[in-house]
């Protein structure tokens, strides 16, 4: 062996080789796995995607559209082409919308592989819209509604700003439509365009750094009449070769042109109703047509329309330049439109009302002389050198105006209508004129005039001023006849022609002086036979102020207005306002933002007044006479607003005043909030006369009202802020009989009565105008004896609210009120007794009620009270107890007990001696229970729910105790289980109420009878002993009986026993009786 050289193991070479092997080995069988993998991937996987892509395609719309989405076949190719084909819409009913095929020749591998070359995309297919009678909804409209987005759903991706916008190399793409049908069915429509057939065929090509082009052609047959619309337009220049937007640098020609039949337009939706085709002198068949035109290159651009359609026609010539500080937009010739009204145009655009009517078409025509704008940059438009020259001019509206509580139309015409705009730089100077004048009944009934120039329209960028730095000039209307203006005050029962006058004069005048730059001055003006109105004003950009005295309006005669308001409202009176009315608004200041009045900073003083206000109620010549009446409102920054109101009446004394501030009508940002306005402060009337009730329509109870209150009564309220936008209030009423008091707070979440009392003095004229209002058929009419002081009480309640004085009475709960009398009441002819009256005296009466606001019945009602003899109201005869449970306005269950029932002075009470007190001892205890299942009265007729009534009744005395349980139905009353009474019959209670004078016999000695009846029924309506329902078994005992008769012999019967029974059919009643 050589020196130097290692020994080799053959073993060890072995070991060193097999790891190898088996990299080689696992190396093999991944390559054949991938080989299988990809086979599979090449012969199954566009196979499986393609379900895929089917399938989330179809999810994705139905979760987007209310109708539905499903697609036929989806075939995906390595190599292409690819096909979806049948993606069909159904409206929610599912009838086919639409039916669509999809063919795109690229195929998928090279896509994977880096090319941007989409191929061509073919597109062919149907859409089918119908429009169904009685929906306004076309069938396509209702498929593709959207569906509400689930919550949580996520928006769509941000847009992505800055820098050029690059397009990837080599993107290309064509788009062909291939004869696309197109049809349109009316099913409900009579006249024009009840159908239309249309066919697109074209196509759309785009590569990146080659020309784009569109070119596409309509052909229609609108209800058998041809139409047509082409598109054709080619855009170069619009990406370099590699990829860059260089939309600066377009070049673009572009052409569209239409034509439809008139008819067409005539039965669009939201069009044709405006249109009116025998009224234009035109036809269904007549030809409608669009053109225009476009080009566009190096940043020039030039734009030409024309329209021409039934009653309608427009031309224009724009030119553009879209480059440099000086971009702009201008009118290249003189330019015009117009268009015809129609008498249904008119009609209809008044709504469902109209006033006035055109006899004959008007044609309205505006002429554009010239135009020149700089282009909008960001939106924002710059009138800094843009200048304007039209004109608007119309043929006379003649026709006629129907005049509110006028039998026949008035002929009327609108003669001479002009207007005209001139500024040759809007920014800094402007000069509107316009006029017209108006006819009724062939006489002048108005003229218009407008001459105004404004000055420094835009700021220093240009930008739209809220107020003009300078304004000169005169806008006025004179002569016009208010019967014009009664249809938009006529509900409001106003008549203009006597309140104002036959014809009203206005007038703006507008001065503004280098002295005081971007001030403008601004004096308004009007008058009438009853009306004159003048104020002058300052206004400017950021502010107006009142200058002088302000506005001072005042009308001078307004009786027959008033007159007029209260009957409208039903009211039993007469009013006459011998003063005038004047309202003046004074010390005006107020800040502008935007143009909007930051109110919460203003500053101003209103004032509403009169005098020598007569009101007569109830046929009364004067109720009242207020020497003045007076209502104003104040503004002061940053404080609340404040109203507040005086009246004094000369006649009967009567005075009111009030004063609230208006917390929280302001927000921080200077928004008006009613809804959060909180009315803090204090409002009282002293000695307001209630006869004025008869103003709010309650004539019929004027005369209850004073027996309870009495002629006059004072009311005041005081509310004051809670915490967390609370407001507190006191509320009270004093009059010589009446006093009320009430506390609450309102809350955004609910209302609190946290207090409520009243306390009435009863006299016996208002018990008897009570029962004339309320009972009047009652009869005979209780009443009362003497004075009564009563005091009710409203227990603390909480009404839910669906926020600030907006209570939510189906969540409230029980409200409950307590009456109590604080002296006797002596009722006279309380009740009536062998046609005799009887009085009755009442203590410590008190009443309680609940009622379910929530369900607006009462549930239940408590009673309980002390009765007395009048002649000695020192000795109570009974304690009352009664109380009555309610459901859905039924009695659920009612019960009544008197109390320690003193005989002897209910027989005196009830003239009655012995009566009560030989038959039931010295004292008694008698109870009473009534409890209905189901209705009461029984319910009649057929599949009439069954009803019942049971009553429970129990006298427990010295001498009398007995109970008994009673159900009565529509047939029958019936004793529920058996009873027995025990009574011991006092010998002078026999004589006087059992023995007839003339009997000839009188009991000596007390019977002790014991009474038992196991069964009992009688029957209703038919007569007691109905056969089938009357049904007795009752039996009478006593040990013995002693009387005497008139000759003084005396009879002693003993072991006295009687029996009565019906058989089982209670046709026969068999009675046995034994001594």
């Amino acid at each position: 062996m050589a020196q130097g050289q290692p020994t080799r193991n053959p073993g060890a070479a072995r070991r060193r080789r097999r790891p190898l092997r088996i990299l080689a080995i696992a190396l093999s069988v991944l390559v054949a796995l991938l080989f299988i993998a990809g086979v599979v991937v090449a012969v199954f996987g566009l196979s499986i995607a393609a379900g895929i892509v089917r399938d989330r395609v179809a999810s994705a719309a139905n979760d987007s559209v209310r109708g539905s989405v499903s697609i036929g076949d989806v075939a995906l190719s390595w190599r292409g082409p690819q096909r979806v084909d049948h993606l069909v819409l159904r409206d929610p009913e599912g009838a086919v919308v639409a039916d669509v095929t999809l063919h795109a020749d690229t195929g998928v591998l090279a896509l994977i592989f880096g090319s941007r070359d989409l191929g061509e995309l073919r597109v062919a297919g149907l859409v089918n819209i119908v429009k169904d009678p009685g929906r306004e909804q076309t069938t396509l409209a209702r498929a593709i509604e959207p569906r509400e987005a689930p919550p949580g759903a996520p928006s769509g991706p941000a847009t992505p700003s800055g820098g050029p916008s690059r397009l990837p190399q080599g993107l290309a793409a064509r788009l062909v439509v291939d004869q696309f049908r197109v049809s349109y069915a009316d099913r409900a429509a009579a006249g024009p365009a009840a159908s239309a057939e249309a066919t697109i065929d074209g196509a759309a090509e785009f590569r990146v750094g080659a020309p784009a082009l569109a070119k596409f052609t309509l052909d229609a047959l609108v209800d058998g009449s041809p139409a047509s619309a082409s598109l054709d337009i080619t855009v170069g220049n619009l990406t370099t070769a590699d990829g860059l937007l260089t939309v600066e640098h377009a070049v673009a020609n572009g052409a569209l042109s239409a034509r439809a039949p008139a008819g067409f337009l005539a039965a669009l939706p939201g069009v044709g109703e405006w249109i009116d085709l025998p009224a234009l002198n035109a036809t269904a068949n007549d030809e409608a047509r669009v053109d225009a035109k476009i080009t566009a290159n190096a940043g020039q651009a030039s734009a030409a329309l024309a329209i021409v359609g039934p009653g309608l026609a427009a031309d224009l010539d724009l030119a553009a330049d879209l480059e440099g500080d000086d971009a702009r937009v201008w009118l290249t010739r003189p330019g015009s439109a117009s268009f015809i009204v129609t008498p249904r145009m008119l009609a209809r655009a008044q709504g469902e009302t109209p006033s006035l009517a055109l006899a004959r078409p008007a044609r309205v025509a505006a002429n554009l002389e010239a135009f020149s704008m700089p282009m909008p940059i960001g939106g924002a438009a710059d009138l800094r050198g843009a200048a304007l020259k039209a004109s608007i001019s119309a043929d006379d509206f003649i026709g006629s105006v129907n005049i509110p509580g006028e039998s026949s139309p008035r002929p009327f015409a609108l003669e001479g209508i002009a207007v005209r705009l001139t500024a040759d730089d809007l920014a800094r100077h402007a000069l509107l004129e316009a006029a017209t004048r108006a006819t009724l009944d062939g006489e002048q009934a108005g003229a218009v005039q407008i001459d105004m120039v404004a000055e420094g329209l835009a700021d220093a960028q240009g930008q739209p001023r809220g107020m003009p730095e300078r304004l000169r000039g005169v806008a006025s209307v004179t002569g016009l006849a208010t019967a014009l203006l009664q249809p938009f005050v006529q509900d409001a029962g106003l008549i203009l022609a006597q309140d104002l006058g036959p014809s009203l004069n206005l007038a703006l005048r507008a001065e503004s002086s280098d002295a005081a730059p971007g001030v403008t001055t601004i004096a308004l003006s009007a008058d009438a036979d009853n009306l004159a109105a003048d104020g002058e004003f300052d206004v400017s950009t950021d502010r107006v102020r009142s200058r002088a005295e302000g506005l001072e309006v005042t009308l001078r005669r307004v009786s027959p207005a008033v007159q007029r308001l209260i009957a409208r409202n039903g009211a039993d009176a007469r009013a006459a306002v011998n003063g005038p009315v004047s309202l003046t608004l004074r010390d005006v200041d107020v800040p502008l933002a935007d143009g909007s009045p930051l109110l919460h900073r203003a500053a101003a003083a209103a004032r509403v007044s009169t005098s020598g206000v007569r009101i007569g109620v109830g046929g009364e010549e004067e109720t009242v006479a207020l020497r003045t009446i007076e209502a104003g409102a104040t503004l002061v920054p940053g404080e609340p607003a404040r109203v507040g109101f005086l009246a004094d009446d000369a006649r009967t004394g009567m005075n009111a005043a009030g004063d609230f501030r208006l917390v929280g009508l302001f927000g921080a940002d200077g928004s008006i909030n009613p809804d959060l306005a909180r009315p803090v402060g204090t409002a009282r009337v002293k000695d307001l006369p209630v006869s004025l009730a008869r103003l709010a329509g309650l004539g019929d109870m004027v005369d209850l009202i004073a027996a309870a209150a009495g002629e006059t009564i004072s009311v005041a309220a005081t509310t004051s802020e809670g915490p967390n936008g609370a407001l507190g209030a006191e509320l009270s009423a004093q009059s010589t009989r009446l006093s009320a008091a009430a506390s609450a707070l309102a809350r955004d979440d609910a209302i609190e009565l946290r207090a409520a009392s009243a306390n009435l003095t009863a006299t016996p004229d208002l018990v008897q105008r009570a029962l004339a209002q309320f009972a009047p058929d009652l009869s005979p009419r209780p009443a009362l004896a003497r004075d009564a002081r009563l005091a009710a009480e409203i227990a603390p309640v909480v009404i839910p609210a669906d926020g600030f004085l907006k209570p939510n009475l189906a969540r409230a709960g029980d409200v409950k009120a307590t009456l109590r009398s604080g002296d006797d009441i002596v009722v006279v002819g309380a009740v009536t007794l062998d046609e005799q009256p009887v009085d009755v005296g009442v203590r410590a009466f008190v009443a309680e009620a609940t009622y379910a606001l929530g369900r607006s019945e009462a549930t239940g009602a408590r009673l309980r009270a002390d009765v007395f003899e009048p002649a000695t109201p020192d000795r109570r005869v009974a304690g009352l107890n009664a109380s009555v449970d309610l459901a859905a306005g039924a009695i659920a269950q009612g019960s009544v007990r008197l109390e320690g029932l003193d005989t002897a002075r209910a027989d005196a009470l009830l003239k009655q001696p012995g009566l009560l007190e030989w038959s039931l001892g010295p004292s008694a205890d008698l109870s009473a229970t009534l409890k209905p299942t189901g209705p009461w009265p029984p319910e009649k007729g057929v599949g009439a729910e069954p009803g019942a009534l049971v009553a429970e009744a129990a006298i427990n005395s010295p001498k009398l105790t007995t109970s008994a349980a009673l159900r009565a139905d529509d047939d029958a009353i019936t004793l529920l289980r058996p009873m027995e009474a025990r009574w011991t019959m006092d010998p002078r209670w026999a004589s006087a109420y059992a023995l007839k004078p003339d009997a000839g016999l009188r009991v000596t000695e007390p019977i002790a009878l014991t009474a038992r009846i196991e069964r009992l029924a009688i029957a209703r309506g038919d007569g007691p002993l109905k056969p089938g329902v009357f049904a007795l078994d009752a039996s009478v005992s006593a040990p013995s009986a002693s009387f005497e008769t008139i000759k003084n012999e005396s009879i002693t019967l003993g072991g006295v026993a009687a029996k009565a029974a019906t058989d089982p059919t209670g046709a026969s009643l068999a009675f046995d009786a034994s001594i």
